[in-house]
């Protein structure tokens, strides 16, 4: 997203509140990375490249249940 990184979108939506469940998906992964975005509440946090399997498995585990 060229105008606010995911962390930033993540703190909006908390300070708006709206809680959402909320995947981070990067091409450049870095622990630091990681852990700020676990620790802003990132439900799960991706490497691309991203299978599509992989994807719906992150939604569905997001939403509480599996893929329907």
């Amino acid at each position: 997203m060229p105008e606010i990184t995911g962390l930033d979108l993540r703190r909006r939506l908390l300070a708006a509140g709206a809680p959402i469940p909320m995947a981070l998906m990067t091409a450049y992964p870095t622990e630091a990375g990681r852990r700020q975005a676990l620790d802003a509440g990132i439900f799960s946090y991706l490497t691309k490249p991203v299978s599509p399997g992989e994807l719906a498995a992150c939604v569905a585990a997001s939403q509480g249940g599996p893929l329907r």
